[in-house]
């Protein structure tokens, strides 16, 4: 990029991983292209959209806020003249760029680092995005990525036991109650629809605390006091933990963290499953 005084002065580490290189190519394609409802196989592209030649955008190397520019010259005063980037109709809506021509290479860096480009991590949110950079590597390892997590997911669900199912979906927060084939349906389909939060759940460190304290409640040992924000001993109610009363959070998560990393928590824990080995009986 053509740096100035004022603007991309950004890190190397930046620099390095969105500059267009030799040999490369980029592809990027407006965000507004729709098809059009009176004549299939037709989209209804802007005529021209133009993106500013003037940006801020967020630079993790120096983590803080760096001024981009696209850049076309710099006089001997250092005056900077730059040139917003269009996409046209003419074109499809769409821009490629070639690493073999040093004008095509300013222009794909500056739009890569553009906070108009939904694909830029480092945007800055506040700006609406207007246009996307079609990347087929990134989208086939993320393909991949997909399936790896739910082929994980599908086939860790099918292989648990009944008892590691009812703790995964006692964990979960459901009435361990229930009936086996509810609940092995219920996470079954939690691994085919939603395999992130499947996998994230059952490597949770803490899922066999939490699993235990929802049982406990669910044999009516303990209770979950949601108004006052608080379990108790459901015989005596006196208070065995309470939890923050804010949006967001999770209440067997927090007394499971509480009891996995306070002092006394273990003695805690000895007594809950002590009094749902009791209600078992």
């Amino acid at each position: 990029m053509k740096k100035s005084k004022d603007f991309n002065n950004i890190s190397e580490e930046l620099l390095e991983k969105v500059k267009l290189k030799k040999g490369e190519t980029a592809t990027f394609k407006l965000l507004s292209i729709r098809p059009d409802p009176y004549n299939q196989g037709r989209f209804i592209i802007p005529q021209a959209v133009s993106i500013r030649e003037f940006d801020s955008v967020y630079d993790p190397g120096k983590k803080e806020y760096v001024d981009i520019a696209n850049i076309i010259s710099i006089d001997r005063e250092g005056k900077v003249t730059a040139a917003p980037i269009y996409f046209t109709k003419e074109e499809q809506g769409i821009l490629n760029f070639s690493g073999d021509y040093q004008e095509d290479v300013l222009k794909a860096t500056y739009l890569r680092l553009s906070s108009y480009n939904e694909t830029n991590e480092n945007r800055n949110k506040s700006t609406r995005a207007r246009f996307f950079e079609i990347n087929p590597v990134a989208d086939a390892e993320k393909s991949r990525a997909t399936r790896a997590a739910k082929l994980t997911a599908m086939t860790t669900a099918a292989a648990m036991s009944d008892e590691e199912a009812k703790d995964m979906y006692a964990a979960l927060g459901q009435d361990s109650n229930e009936k086996p084939l509810i609940i092995r349906e219920y996470l079954e389909k939690l691994a085919e629809t939603n395999p992130d939060q499947f996998n994230l759940h059952y490597s949770d460190k803490s899922r066999s605390v939490k699993a235990t304290i929802k049982k406990a409640c669910d044999a009516g040992h303990i209770a979950l006091d949601t108004a006052g924000a608080k379990f108790t001993w459901a015989v005596t109610s006196e208070t065995i933990f309470t939890f923050a009363k804010k949006a967001g959070v999770e209440p067997y998560s927090e007394f499971a963290d509480f009891i996995l990393t306070s002092k006394g928590g273990d003695k805690i824990l000895e007594e809950i499953k002590k009094g749902l080995n009791a209600k078992k009986k």
